[in-house]
Parts: structure tokens; sequence; C-alpha cells
């Protein structure tokens, strides 16, 4: 016998016949609705519990992301900072080879004038030493004359020779005097040029210079590498530094006997 559910929903309040095994099958099947509605609701809250950590999960890996992006953009900052860096390095490098290329001349240039006054200088302190020779012996001629003249020996016109010749000797002393005076203030002048040119110079290292054993230097060949005998100074015909006179300057180069290289 089943159950009428028309009349029940007509006459709720009303008893209802029913047979006790329909009860027994709808006391199961509602346990079995609660026992599934539970398994649901467990079911739900380990579904809720698993959303929950997976979206902590997610939260934590985003965060992550956010600070490799952050760690990422430090990197390629400082990166940038870096190259940029480098590029002054590289910069000032090539101007500070520039210099030394400049100087380097320069105080080669400024040693061989240094070293021609010397010898100008030294050639005319002898010339003056000759010049004073001459002068103590025409003293000594003078006064052998104003000797003969308390004598009487000796004629007038003679002892006026002498005393132009003395003179002329004593004009002599006095250019070259001057002279040496002016070779002299322009050898200092030159000399303190030097000094700054090579205090300068201290700051870089010339590419063709190198270190030996001892704290000495040698000039090495830029093309083949040949130091000592084989490299030879030369003065450069094309480079005039200065005049002495008549007579010009020239600059010096280095010139290589191995492979025939100027530099």
């Amino acid at each position: 016998m089943s159950i009428d559910w028309q009349k029940v929903e007509e006459r709720p309040d009303k008893p209802q016949k029913v047979e006790g095994k329909m009860l027994l099958d709808l006391r199961k099947k509602l346990n079995d609705l609660e026992r599934d509605l539970s398994k649901l609701k467990s079911d739900l809250a380990e579904t809720k519990e698993k959303l929950a950590t997976t979206t902590q999960n997610l939260e934590e890996s985003r965060q992550k992301g956010t600070e490799k992006d952050q760690k990422i953009n430090e990197l390629n900052t400082q990166n940038s900072d870096l190259t940029s860096k480098l590029e002054d390095l590289r910069s000032q490098n090539a101007e500070l080879n520039s210099k030394v290329e400049n100087l380097t001349p320069k105080v080669e240039a400024l040693t061989s004038q240094v070293g021609s006054l010397e010898n100008e200088k030294s050639r005319l302190t002898t010339s003056l030493d000759s010049s004073k020779e001459n002068i103590s012996t025409l003293q000594g001629e003078l006064s052998e004359v104003k000797q003969k003249l308390q004598k009487g020996t000796q004629k007038a016109e003679d002892l006026s020779d002498i005393k132009q010749q003395l003179q002329q000797a004593t004009t002599t002393i006095d250019q070259r005097d001057k002279k040496i005076s002016e070779l002299t203030t322009t050898l200092e002048n030159t000399k303190e040029n030097l000094k700054e040119a090579q205090k300068k110079l201290q700051f870089y290292e010339p590419p063709e210079v190198e270190k030996v054993t001892g704290g000495r230097e040698r000039i090495s060949c830029p093309k083949c590498g040949a130091v000592g005998k084989d490299i030879r100074t030369v003065e450069d015909k094309s480079k005039v530094i200065s005049y002495l006179g008549q007579t010009p300057m020239y600059g010096k180069k280095h010139l290589c006997r191995n492979c025939g290289y100027e530099f």
C-alpha cells in the first residue's frame, strides 16, 4: 500500500494509514539522506579548508612574485648604474691615454732642450774662462808697458793700443756674461717647465716605457716589443722645438732597428 500524497496535501492534519514497512523504508532513506548530508557538510568543510589554504598559498606566491619583481628591478637599476660607471671609466681612460700621448713628446722635447742649453752654457763658460785668461795676459802686458813707460822705453801709442785691446776684451766678456746670464735664466725656466711636465707625467704610464729590474726604465717598440740596444734615439727634423740663435732645436724620436718602426 502506497501513500496517497495528494490526500496528505489536501488534509495534512488527518491521520493516514501507513504500513510499517513503508515507514522503515522512509526512516532508512531519511537516515541515508542525513548521512549523505553529514558527508556533504564534511566534504564542504574540507573543501573550504582546502580553498582557504589554496587562497593563502596563492597570496604568498603573489607576495613572493612581487618581492622577486622588486628584486629584479633593483638588480636592473644596479646593472644600469654599473654600466654607466663603466662607460665613465672608459671615457676617463681614453682621456688619460690622450694626455699621456700629448705629454710624452713635450717632456722629451724639454729634456732635449735642457741638454742643448747645458751644452751651450758649457761652451760659453769655457769661452769666458779663455777670455778671462786673455784679459789676465793683457793686464800683465799692460803692467809691463807701464813699467817700461816709467823707464821711458815704451811709446804712448803702444799703451793706447794695449788699453784698446783690453777694453775690447772687457766688452766681449761683458757680452758673454750677459749671454750666459740669459742662457742661465732660459735654462732655469726650461727646467721648471720640465719639472712641471714630469710631475704631470707621473700620473700616467706611457705605453712605450716599461719597468725593468733595479727600478730603471727602458724604451720598448710598440710594434715588435724590441728594447735596449735595438731602440735608437734620433732627431725628428719635422719637429722644430725652438731656435738657439740661428740654429734650430729639433725634437727627438725613437727608431727601432729590429723592425724599422718610428715612434
